[in-house]
């Protein structure tokens, strides 16, 4: 099993050892949900506890390395005889979401779904019965005290416990968001989710576990409301940096910067492309009209690939980024790592307008010691310490005229950058973070089930 050489401090004393079910190759660590996964395993894989990963994909030589390299021991199970249903709406949802995309992009009005656009998948088309077995027999050999769930669409996994299983091994679901939340958001702005979910089928779901992480209080306070009969606890995110650097270090000592370097990092997802699509419209014109080359604009993440396969007609459209939209803009794309991304910005924009849960991007930004300029929808679930270091705006219009005060007063930008990572240092720091799980994980090896 593996062995992480991390910091123990607030890790339960007894070994534990705890099975992770996803579908999610968390090791690539190319979008938020990622970056999440990947935090919790490292956290809760320290010594002395011993934890596995049994993941519903195909194994693939790149996703060995890179599971290695983090440290994860994971089994990949792939029959390669998925029911068709699920694989015929799975792949046609991806078409679909795609053609979605393209679509948005030039319609004349930017708050109606398309007819022909993707449907939402249900929870039941993630069922794969061939799974159940699988999982039945990984929880045999690995013999887990724990296992958790990442997303509600794999607790369909439950019915592979034995009674007496269930009745010994802690059930967790990692929910990341309040997913019939998120929908509505997405569909009320025009867009669809990839699942489609109301708040009986999740609380029905929900209820079957026995902890549920909430990845911010507020939506623990209502998952808590949903779901009377499980445990629910706050797990937040946690951001380590390289061993050898603290965020501090990457404050540089010059004052001020010369250029001002905004940063903005997303995947492809309906509610980043309209973020970024709304702030190129509307905020960057007048920054880059009153500031020029002083102020550039770096893109990175699959959302790049949207905007580059911006249509060429239609200028017409509401929705469409033009040439004049991109001036002083630079397209990364994907990158190895969000290091590489962070080490080039000073401040990071989070211009959302829709969405759930804890914004990844914003602890990342503090974490590194960035200042971070953010929509009160944004900011929602972050540690109201953390606003010291923010620029919160009512809406995205606003945000030009943050950067602009900025460009104003270029010597308040590294002051802000160091106090954003001395308030990360706790409020993103695993101990913090975990503090909950650490402390139910501790009650859990003193009073395991009967």
């Amino acid at each position: 099993m593996n062995e992480l050489n991390a910091d123990n401090v607030g890790m339960p004393k007894s070994s534990h050892r705890i099975l992770f079910a996803t579908d999610i190759p968390f090791w690539r660590m190319s979008d938020g949900a990622h970056q999440r996964i990947a935090s919790l395993y490292r956290y809760l894989a320290r010594d002395p506890n011993v934890s596995q990963v049994f993941y519903l994909g195909s194994p693939d030589a790149e996703s060995a390395d890179l599971a290695r390299d983090m440290g994860v021991d994971y089994q990949a199970f792939n029959s390669g005889k998925p029911p068709k249903n699920l694989l015929s709406r799975i792949q046609w949802y991806a078409d679909a979401t795609l053609h979605q995309a393209r679509r948005w992009i030039t319609r004349k009005s930017c708050n109606v779904l398309i007819a022909e656009g993707p449907r939402s998948l249900n929870l039941s088309d993630f069922r794969w019965p061939w799974a159940i077995q699988r999982f039945r027999e990984t929880v045999a050999k690995f013999q887990p005290d724990t296992i958790v769930f990442e997303y509600i669409k794999m607790s369909y996994l439950l019915e592979a416990l034995s009674p007496e299983e269930r009745q010994r091994i802690q059930c967790v679901v990692d929910t990341h968001d309040i997913l019939h939340r998120r929908a509505e958001q997405f569909f009320a702005n025009g867009f669809p989710h990839w699942l489609m979910i109301d708040r009986q089928q999740e609380s029905e779901v929900l209820n079957q576990f026995d902890l549920i992480m909430a990845i911010q209080e507020r939506e623990a306070e209502e998952l808590r409301s949903m779901a009377p009969y499980s445990e629910t606890i706050t797990v937040g995110h946690a951001v380590e940096l390289v061993k050898s650097t603290t965020s501090s270090d990457r404050v540089p000592t010059e004052e001020p910067p010369r250029q001002l370097k905004i940063g903005y990092i997303g995947s492809k997802n309906f509610s980043n492309w309209s973020a970024i699509r709304k702030f190129l419209q509307t905020a960057w014109p007048n920054v880059h009209e009153k500031n020029g080359d002083l102020c550039q604009l770096l893109i990175a993440g699959g959302i790049c690939e949207w905007i580059e396969k911006r249509p060429a007609t239609d200028a017409a459209s509401p929705s469409r980024i033009t040439t004049e939209h991109l001036q002083s803009v630079q397209l990364i794309g994907r990158v190895s790592s969000i290091e590489e991304f962070y080490d080039q910005i000073d401040v990071l924009i989070n211009p959302v307008e829709f969405g759930t849960g804890l914004k990844i991007k914003n602890a990342e930004a503090l974490s590194f010691g960035k200042l971070l300029i953010t929509t009160m929808q944004g900011f929602d679930g972050m540690p109201q310490s953390t606003r010291l270091a923010c620029k919160v705006v009512e809406s995205v219009d606003e945000m030009g005229d943050a950067i602009n005060s900025l460009t104003q007063d270029l010597s308040s930008i590294r002051p802000m950058q160091r106090l954003a990572s001395e308030l990360a240092q706790t409020e993103f720091s695993p101990e913090f973070a975990y503090s909950e799980l650490s402390d139910w994980l501790d009650r859990s090896n003193r009073n395991p089930h009967s």
